[in-house]
């Protein structure tokens, strides 16, 4: 796996050398981008919960959707966080459309509703999982913006990621990690685009903040708040309109 140079940007993170003790390639370049209390984070591929923990240590006043369709790994993520008031544990994936899927490497971290150049043998390698479509999802939370995505769903990131910007949601997200995985897969017997290809639809709205390994991490480019050029000189104040005067008739006498 070729191994990407650590990118600083423009903002001073402080914290992006992984020879820093307590530094995750995750959860660390957060600290440099501060929410408000409520905060929505999605965990979306959230498996047995390790990327999750993390965040919610960190993050404790967020509020968070972890979204996991192995019904194995949900019920673990049940059993960790269900007693918590700020998670809610999604069995279901979060994707371009809305049903019930065929998923490949059941029970494992591998598990993905793409399909791979490798043909998968036995009946235990499968399972039906179920997506919903993420603006519908974002719809019937009432949620407005997404405060950090993390995104890590076995190459189902070339599917979501298109189609979230298709429907301008990417704006509404303002900070992602990601995981890439290998383009080598087919979304319903369609073939998707790779990794440079989703850099670039990711580019438009983000700036890459953090890239090591398959990892990358994107912060929303805000609009700069408009400034308005001073003027030369203070112009002088508008005079103000003559008040026209209307003379009185004079009343006369009437004749008897």
């Amino acid at each position: 796996m070729q191994e990407h140079p650590v990118q600083i940007p423009a903002l001073n993170l402080t914290t992006t050398d992984p020879a820093v003790p307590g530094w995750h390639r995750e959860t660390t370049f957060l600290r440099d981008y501060l929410h408000e209390p409520g905060a929505v984070i999605f965990v979306i591929g959230a498996y047995n919960g390790t990327i999750a923990q993390l965040l919610i240590e960190q993050e404790a006043d967020a509020r968070f959707y972890l979204f996991e369709p192995q019904d194995w790994a949900a019920a673990q993520l049940r059993e960790k966080f269900g007693h918590l008031p700020n998670v809610k544990v999604c069995e279901f994936g979060l994707g371009d459309c809305s049903g019930t899927f065929r998923m490949g490497l059941y029970q494992t971290y591998f598990c993905s509703f793409m399909r791979g150049s490798q043909e998968l043998k036995g009946a235990d390698t499968w399972f039906d999982g179920r997506l919903v479509e993420i603006g519908d999802f974002l719809e019937s939370e009432g949620i407005a913006e997404v405060y950090y995505a993390s995104i890590n769903i076995e190459g189902y990131e070339f599917v979501l990621l298109p189609h979230m910007a298709g429907k301008g949601l990417l704006e509404r997200v303002r900070t992602i990690g990601i995981s890439w995985h290998g383009p080598d897969c087919t979304w319903l017997g369609q073939p998707v685009h790779g990794q440079e290809a989703e850099e670039e639809t990711l580019a438009k709205t983000h700036d890459l903040v953090l890239s090591i390994d398959n990892w990358q991490s994107w912060a929303r480019r805000e609009k700069a708040p408009e400034i308005l050029e001073p003027l030369p000189f203070e112009p002088e104040p508008p005079k103000p309109k003559p008040v026209r005067k209307v003379k009185a008739k004079r009343r006369t006498k009437s004749k008897r």
